[in-house]
C-alpha cells in the first residue's frame, strides 16, 4: 500500500480550501475544525464533512506527469477507505467533482510556456461556471 499520509494530505488539502464559509445566520458556538499538516488524519473528519466537501467543491486540476500524484493519491484513498472518497468528472453519483487535466491550451504551469495556464483557466471557467476550485501543478519547466 502507498503511504497513507499522502492520501490524508490530499483530502485535507481539498477540505482546507473549503474551510471558510460566510452566512447571514447567527454564529454557531461550535468550535471550528482546523485540519492541517500537524494533524492530517482522516479521524478528524466526519462523513458529514466529506459529504459537504463533495457537494460543494467543483475542482479542475491541470498537470503533467508529476502532478498525477494527487490523482493517484485520491484513487488510493478510495481503495483504502472506500466509496465515501470517490471522485469523478462532474461529481455524479455522489462523488467529488474532480476534473483531471480538463484545460485546453496549457498542460501545466510551465507547459507550453509560463503564461498559457492563465488564459486556459479563464477560458475553462467561462465555459464551466460551476467550477469553484482551480489547481495547477508544474513539472520541470519551472525549475529554471
Amino acid at each position: 500500500m502507498k503511504n497513507p499520509i499522502i492520501f490524508c494530505l490530499v483530502i485535507v488539502f481539498f477540505l482546507s480550501i473549503y474551510s471558510c464559509e460566510t452566512s447571514t445566520e447567527p454564529v454557531s458556538q461550535e468550535v471550528p475544525k482546523i485540519i492541517n499538516q500537524t494533524n492530517a488524519t482522516l479521524d478528524h473528519l466526519s462523513s458529514d464533512d466529506i459529504e459537504k466537501a463533495k457537494s460543494d467543491l467543483h475542482i479542475a486540476y491541470g498537470h503533467t506527469s508529476h502532478g498525477s500524484q494527487i490523482i493517484t493519491g485520491m484513487a488510493g484513498l478510495v481503495s483504502f477507505k472506500g466509496s465515501l472518497y470517490a471522485f469523478n468528472t462532474g461529481g455524479t453519483d455522489g462523488c467529488l467533482d474532480l476534473r483531471d487535466t480538463p484545460f485546453s491550451g496549457a498542460s501545466d504551469l510551465g507547459n507550453p510556456d509560463r503564461m498559457s495556464w492563465a488564459t486556459a483557466t479563464r477560458n475553462y471557467l467561462e465555459n464551466n461556471p460551476d467550477i469553484n476550485v482551480i489547481i495547477w501543478s508544474w513539472c520541470g519547466q519551472l525549475s529554471s
